[in-house]
């Protein structure tokens, strides 16, 4: 008796939020366009065919930074990303310095938005303490889970499916948990000489093993590592909360300086290998000095630069799809890969999806031919998904960024270009933040920045552009 392998398992229908509209037009450009023609008319019948010309033109200059779109982006948003950056950068907002010669009380404050941040100590049902970062500005708390990740290498693809459906059971039941506004995962890699390497080594040796299996460890650790790359992983899950009384702390303090201040990255890393306490405190975890440019971000010894999916896989892809851009990179001494998932309550998901649906839907029956093939293609994936959320799943919203760091620009520039090739290995396409540096900066360390809620635009606006 002969049996025939399992096929892979495929996983897709990633979407990117629309509204509908005439033809390739969201709601609000559709509604500017109708206001265009009307104003034009009645400028014909009052004025003339002249006066109705100058209307047209007037209309059609101000719509056409909504219809027009630039790097598969609304112009408008990058109009007003050089507007907003020209504006911060003419004020001085672009520079920060901190610590005792700059009169800021003498402590090293994190930057930009998270300035007003604090932490704080909590303890769980079970007496571990833990860190818990407080936003004041959004009204929102986060807690920073420290996890393993474990290379899919030596893992059955029976096994890779059962962990890939208790992720997906996870990101359901946020959901349906009242007051969960995002999950951050953070997989950053730094390089490791081999001495984190040897300190956890030493620090998990048993005293009572055998003389032999303690000499092999040490051994290895002391030649295997050379000129490695230490991946590290957490989970930020951020919450809105009212009335929690806790009292004040140091772990995550000190990942924070590191990424801050990649010069200390290493020998924090190796005191928290053997377990201590590095003694910094979340006032003194921020940078001394701090230049937010156009497409990269100075902050102490480190020069990053911060990229922004504009394209996830759209087709069917392995569960191992990012795993080019999650794996270490020859050439990138420091990389930070972030995903945000934003679970939609799960009473608002039907109606949302059904907006889709019916844009999706809208947007097929006023196109035909081949050239718009894609537009069906939506259509299955816009009904799979209301379909899949009828029968339990769950609707989240998700971003990727990825954080390149080095101490050149030279270096810089090589080690962006090898992020995105491997984003192109997983069918992704990677953008510079362009404008926003600091704040994609802050929002990649996974420490409880939500983007959408430090945003000018209104999620009402914004959903319709």
């Amino acid at each position: 008796m002969t049996t025939t392998p399992a096929e892979p398992r495929t996983y897709g229908g990633w979407r990117r939020q629309s509204s509908p509209g005439i033809g390739s037009l969201t709601l609000l450009p559709t509604i500017g366009l109708f206001a265009a023609v009307l104003l034009a008319t009645v400028a014909v019948l009052l004025g003339g065919l002249v006066d109705g010309l100058v209307v047209a033109a007037v209309c059609l200059v101000l719509l056409a930074p909504l219809v027009v779109r630039v790097a598969d982006r609304p112009a408008w948003r990058e109009i007003a990303l050089q507007w907003v950056w020209w504006r911060a950068r003419s004020r001085g907002v672009t520079l920060y310095r901190s610590g005792p010669l700059a009169g800021a009380g003498g402590t090293f404050r994190l930057p930009g938005l998270l300035a007003r941040s604090r932490m704080w100590r909590a303890q769980d049902a079970y007496g571990r303490v833990f860190g818990l970062v407080e936003h004041p500005a959004t009204r929102q708390w986060t807690v920073v889970l420290g996890v393993n990740p474990h290379a899919g290498a030596l893992i059955s693809a029976e096994e890779r499916d059962v962990r890939v459906a208790q992720w997906d059971r996870w990101l359901a039941g946020l959901s349906r948990e009242p007051g969960v506004d995002q999950v951050a995962v953070v997989l950053d890699q730094i390089p490791d000489p081999g001495r984190v390497l040897q300190v956890a080594v030493e620090t998990g040796l048993d005293p009572d093993a055998p003389p032999f299996a303690l000499a092999v460890m040490r051994d290895a650790a002391r030649h295997l590592p050379t000129g490695g790359a230490e991946i590290t992983a957490h989970v930020a899950v951020t919450f809105g909360a009212r009335g929690l009384r806790v009292a004040g702390p140091e772990v995550l303090a000190a990942r924070v300086r590191g990424w801050y201040d990649p010069a200390v990255q290493v020998p924090l890393a190796e005191a928290e290998a053997q377990g201590e306490e590095a003694g910094i405190t979340w006032d003194d975890a921020g940078p001394v000095a701090a230049q937010e440019l156009w497409a990269s971000y100075r902050h102490d010894s480190g020069l990053s630069r911060t990229y922004e999916m504009v394209q996830p896989p759209r087709g069917a892809v392995f569960d191992s799809v990012l795993l080019p851009l999650t794996a270490a990179m020859g050439g990138v001494r420091r990389k930070r890969v972030t995903l945000l998932f934003r679970p939609l309550d799960a009473a608002a998901a039907p109606a949302a999806l059904d907006r889709q649906v019916r844009a999706a839907i809208n947007r097929a029956g006023r196109r035909r031919g081949l050239v718009h093939a894609h537009d069906s293609a939506e259509v299955r994936s816009a009904l799979q998904a209301a379909h899949e959320e009828a029968t339990g799943a769950g609707v989240t919203n998700v971003a990727l960024l990825v954080t390149v760091t080095e101490d050149g620009e030279a270096r810089l520039r090589q080690a962006g270009e090898t992020v995105t090739r491997a984003a192109r290995q997983a069918q992704i396409r990677l953008r510079p933040v362009y404008g926003a540096q600091a704040a994609a900066f802050a929002a990649a360390l996974g420490v409880g920045i939500v983007p959408a809620d430090h945003s000018i635009v209104p999620p009402s606006v914004r959903d319709n552009l």
